[in-house]
């Protein structure tokens, strides 16, 4: 028995729009060579809002956005990604 389009349900996601998504508070990340590639970061990112980034290679772009998706290790500051401290 296949499920038809409209046999699925769907689940909208608990989107708020009354504060940031993702924010950032003096955030400071270190590679694996001990280099500080982020510096007190401060960054706020509400829902709606699209964040563009640029710079020249090795600026920390690349780190920023990972520790944002929680997929790098910050060595101090805080993190809230929808309203949850990481």
């Amino acid at each position: 028995n296949i499920k038809q389009p409209a046999d699925i349900p769907i689940i909208k996601p608990d989107i708020r729009s009354d504060g940031p998504v993702i924010k950032l508070e003096e955030v400071c990340a270190v590679d694996e060579r001990g280099h500080q590639v982020l510096n007190n970061i401060n960054l706020e990112l509400n829902h709606g809002e699209i964040l563009g980034m640029a710079g020249i290679s090795g600026n920390g772009q690349t780190v920023l956005a990972k520790v944002m998706g929680g997929l790098y290790p910050f060595s101090s500051g805080g993190l809230l990604h929808r309203w949850e401290k990481i």
